[in-house]
């Protein structure tokens, strides 16, 4: 515009990429396992179709995109695939979906199976038994403004498929499915996901096993929150509550989703009968030796009751390492029936540990307990722990006890 000397100027801005390339490894019961995660937080699906826009892959939009695989060999295999749409329609709004395939084989037929317990079908001793795992689900999250802009509440559709090659005795054998749709409401005022001085988390969600055909069903109910209270500048105290009930739709008996208690995310990985239950992690106590048993093994509780409390400084805040030594205690048990609940029947443990943050590694963190109340160890873990009073050491990579 000449008169007013003004010109109109148009930039195309496209959003600055922060993939991440991340190469793992680590050792469970399965070896050594290693991990390969590709994560593309710039993604653009709209322009999957042009041709120009693969340098490598289209971007711009901010759209998240995950691929993971990770493997111990022909033992175990698992694969991953993740899409986030962070802004639906220009609003805070995240909607996606996840597909991932679990593969795990044994050479070991019958152990642990059915057929050796007496109570299920009979499998070739010759053959290799194995539990495949595939599931799907689709999200969508929502922001609310009452009563105040912290919550947000979202609604997911899932749908589940287990193939039991009598691997374990505590799902049924062959093969299950489900179709779960699970509301969620969630309040976060937290300063820090992972060590936070302030704020609290709450959590109550519902979720709905549809009791169609032949699928599993049952009906889950969980409520949870965490209060975080600064005493001096980076000394602070939390307290946390989890409570989680699971009941049937069609008055069977409900197999899938119980609470096991006990053990670290490193205690529990690759236990067969971990395997379709809700992992509820517990410092001082071995994985999967609280609640109801049958035959010896652990097969979970449908009533579920955890309390923790920490007293942590944070000590070390740097771009290299965070750190924050912490004093615990924690009480916690799960119960079959919401009939025999008892509160007197807690299992207490107290100790140590430390939470720490390395780029390079991710979440590291360490604890060394001493569980006030015996319990019966399980069959094959007494060298693990013979289930008298005594203190016990646990350590987890990547994943939390909380």
């Amino acid at each position: 515009d000449q008169e007013e000397k003004e010109v109109n100027l148009t930039y195309n801005l496209e959003e600055i990429g922060s993939d991440q390339l991340e190469l793992s490894g680590t050792y469970g019961r399965f070896g050594v396992i290693l991990m390969l995660r590709f994560g593309f937080n710039n993604f653009s699906a709209q322009d999957i179709f042009k041709g120009r826009a693969w340098r490598p892959l289209p971007s711009g939009d901010g759209q998240q995109l995950s691929v993971s695989l990770q493997t111990s060999g022909r033992q175990y295999q698992s694969y991953s695939l993740g899409f986030t749409e962070p802004w639906l329609k220009g609003r805070p709004t995240p909607v996606g979906f996840q597909v991932s395939h679990s593969r795990f084989t044994s050479n070991f037929g019958g152990y642990y199976g059915y057929g050796y317990y007496g109570y299920g079908s009979d499998f070739d001793r010759d053959n290799n038994t194995g539990f495949t795992n595939t599931s799907a689900r689709v999200f969508y999250e929502q922001r609310l403004q009452w009563p105040d802009d912290k919550f947000s509440a979202s609604t997911s559709l899932g749908y589940q498929f287990y193939f039991n090659r009598d691997y374990t005795y505590a799902l049924p054998s062959g093969q299950s499915q489900q179709i779960t749709v699970r509301q969620a409401l969630t309040r976060s005022s937290v300063d820090h996901p992972i060590f936070p001085t302030a704020g609290s988390t709450f959590l109550l969600s519902a979720e709905l096993a549809l009791p169609i055909y032949d699928f599993i069903q049952y009906h889950k109910w969980r409520f949870s929150t965490s209060w975080n209270i600064p005493i001096l500048r980076k000394l602070t105290t939390s307290f946390s509550a989890d409570f989680g009930y699971i009941g049937s739709v069609t008055g069977k008996d409900v197999l899938f989703e119980r609470y096991i208690v006990g053990g670290s995310p490193f205690d529990v990985q690759g236990y067969r009968n971990n395997f379709g239950k809700d992992i509820i992690y517990m410092r001082g106590y071995p994985s999967r030796v609280l609640g109801p048993r049958r035959n010896g093994e652990a097969v979970g509780g449908r009533v579920l009751n955890k309390f923790t409390s920490e007293l942590r400084v944070l000590a070390i805040q740097t771009p290299q390492i965070t750190a924050a030594p912490y004093l615990f205690m924690d009480a916690a048990n799960t119960w079959d029936q919401i009939e025999s609940y008892n509160p007197r029947q807690f299992y207490r443990s107290a100790g140590v540990g430390a939470r720490l943050f390395l780029p390079i590694l991710g979440m590291l963190e360490v604890a060394y307990g001493y569980n006030f109340d015996q319990f019966t160890p399980i069959r094959g873990q007494e060298s693990e722990h013979d289930g008298s009073n005594r203190w016990f050491f646990q350590f987890t990579l990547g994943q939390g006890f909380n």
